[in-house]
């Protein structure tokens, strides 16, 4: 016997009698890109309304009835530009009629693999990857049993089957270089993750190509992670180098305001004119405050844009197997924390 909670919800059932049409087309109408007639929608919907019905999403899912779900596959939510990403992603995607699943696994050990075959549980019209680094043996099995994959701001991934969509990384430790360079730095630095995600190693190669040009020497400082207090702690360790820095490139802009903590309040340093300072991302809290940091802007509206275009081209042909690589250009954002180009007019 059905308790009271259960036999007051409001069935599929229900709404197809109120509306006078069958189950099933009450099952079309709530499902994406499915054909129903105009009028039957209307009677569905009215019907829907007045008796409050609400779709029984996770079921649809777990029975492969459902097209419209969209999972998403993060790591660990620790860098606000993360935080930012998703949620415009997720924000876009419901505006698009798509349903956002999140699916959170920790980085270390084998737990992305362990979570795939829940993921195989859904019937998801995507998926998307942002904020892992997938290994080759992750990618293989991910990738296999996710359906119509897009990988979104991980840098150029290769030899992996699926639309890639990332800025240029590379092009944003080249344009990170040339601001130190022209604001007239004439020992450049890095601090960038030890580990982490191959976007750090796409902007260390741009910045070192811009320096190398430069005949200038590397100096560089490795941080643990990309948190605040690694910034913190590798700029102090860098500043006690026998070359000190007269400009530092941070891999992201936490590890840049918690730089700038160390020179200002540490060190107590002058900065922009002792210590030149740029970060990677623009992230909210860059342009608050004392820090006014002057970073490399990534292109997050046209990021999710770029991605929900590959998810609807996938979605309409997901026996595709034809998936195509966007590359979007950063830019340069400048603050307090760098110096004008030298030839720049007054």
């Amino acid at each position: 016997m059905r308790d009271a909670k259960t036999s007051n919800r409001v069935t599929a059932n229900d709404v197809a009698q109120a509306a006078g049409v069958s189950r099933s087309v009450v099952s079309r109408v709530y499902t994406k890109g499915a054909s129903v007639s105009a009028k039957k929608r209307q009677l569905v919907m009215a019907a829907a309304t007045k008796l409050g019905y609400e779709p029984n999403i996770a079921g649809r899912m777990l029975a492969g009835k459902a097209s419209n779900v969209v999972g998403i596959l993060v790591g660990p939510i620790l860098n606000p530009f993360i935080a930012a990403l998703l949620d415009k992603l997720t924000d876009g995607l419901r505006d698009a009629g798509y349903l956002p699943t999140l699916f959170k696994v920790d980085t270390t050990d084998a737990d992305p693999l362990n979570i795939l075959p829940l993921i195989g549980q859904y019937n998801m019209l995507s998926t998307i990857i942002v904020g892992v680094a997938p290994t080759e043996e992750i990618a293989r099995q991910f990738f296999r049993t996710a359906p119509s994959p897009v990988i979104l701001n991980l840098g150029l991934v290769r030899d992996i089957q699926a639309a890639v969509v990332t800025t240029d990384h590379f092009g944003g430790g080249l344009l990170a270089a040339q601001a130190l360079l022209l604001g007239g730095a004439q020992r450049p630095a890095l601090i960038i993750p030890e580990h982490g995600r191959a976007v750090y190693r796409e902007r260390e190669a741009g910045f070192w190509q811009c320096i190398d040009d430069a005949g200038l020497p590397r100096l560089r400082q490795t941080a643990a992670d990309g948190s605040y207090a690694d910034g913190h702690a590798a700029t102090l360790a860098l500043m006690q180098e026998k070359i000190v820095p007269d400009g530092v490139f941070y891999g992201n802009d936490l590890m840049a305001l918690g730089g700038l903590d160390a020179l200002r309040l540490e060190l107590g340093l002058e900065v922009p004119e002792d210590v030149a300072v740029i970060g990677y991302d623009d992230i909210q809290n860059a342009s608050l405050g004392s820090y006014k940091l002057s970073t490399i802007r990534q292109p997050v509206e046209l990021l999710i844009q770029k991605a929900l275009e590959a998810v609807e081209q996938l979605g309409n042909d997901s026996s595709s197997t034809t998936f195509e690589t966007t590359l979007l250009a950063p830019t340069l954002v400048t603050r307090n924390t760098t110096k004008p180009a030298l030839n720049a007019s007054p």
